[in-house]
């Protein structure tokens, strides 16, 4: 477990697979106002989508804080952990290799499910996350690296109660239900 980018390099020498890092994991979960109360100096409570005004302020600028902070935290931080990692992970030549997993949200980039405009800052920082994985994929796949993405879909949490609360529904089914729609 790493609390931080940086700790993915450091190599005390303390493990048992000689400074390898078998698995990355990136599974950040950050929904301002939903499941938290604020982030960053980020407003909470206030939906921000494309094409609807709510991205212009008073003044006629466009303010992109609450998209950069989703791009720095789903799209910065998992190339950042991904090339540091990839550093560890070495080859399957070499007894190296591994995964890297990286956990996304429905609504993102997945076909089957239809864009939600109220998902529309976290989810254009997952769509870096999800498009930069098919990028690793592609480029480590020779090392023998697994790079996947996995969207578990909803999985009653209190993230996802609150969500459901906000949007008005009750159960996790109607939450699905209103992804898909």
């Amino acid at each position: 477990f790493f609390s931080s980018p940086s700790e993915v390099t450091e190599d005390d020498g303390n493990d048992d697979c000689g400074g390898r890092l078998a698995v990355l994991v990136h599974n950040a979960g950050q929904y301002v106002g939903i499941t938290s109360e604020n982030s960053d100096g980020l407003e909470a409570g206030k939906t921000l989508s494309f094409g609807d005004g709510s991205l212009v302020d008073e003044e006629g600028r466009t303010n992109f804080d609450t998209m950069h902070y989703y791009q720095r935290m789903y799209g910065e931080a998992f190339v950042d952990l991904c090339e540091r990692s990839l550093l560890r992970m070495g080859n399957s030549q070499n007894g190296g290799g591994g995964s890297i997993v990286g956990i996304s949200s429905p609504g993102v980039c997945a076909h089957y499910y239809g864009p939600d405009w109220s998902y529309s800052m976290p989810g254009a920082g997952k769509s870096l996350m999800e498009y930069s994985m098919r990028i690793y994929a592609a480029k480590v796949a020779d090392r023998g690296i697994n790079v996947n993405i996995i969207i578990p879909g909803v999985t009653k949490t209190k993230a996802w109660s609150r969500l459901a609360k906000k949007r008005g529904l009750d159960d996790e089914r109607q939450m699905m239900e209103a992804l898909v729609e």
